[in-house]
């Protein structure tokens, strides 16, 4: 309790920052890379860019993708 009390957080760091996420997305819709590719360029697997970013990169908000996986 004392280190929340400090601004003090636990647990995981996020995978992708929601500038990230954007970025990832924009790559995504534009369809000129494969999203093995994208992935590689984000440094993150494929399955965890499409955990944040969707199918497709029509996944939740930003802001969603950011809280519920970190």
């Amino acid at each position: 309790m004392e280190a929340r009390r400090q601004g003090r957080k636990g647990g995981r760091p996020s995978a992708m920052r929601p500038s990230d996420v954007a970025a990832a997305r924009a790559m995504m819709k534009e369809g000129t890379l494969p999203v093995r590719d994208i992935a590689k360029r984000m440094g993150v697997s494929v399955a965890t860019l499409y955990r944040y970013a969707g199918k497709r990169g029509s996944g939740a908000s930003i802001k969603e993708a950011a809280t519920a996986h970190g």
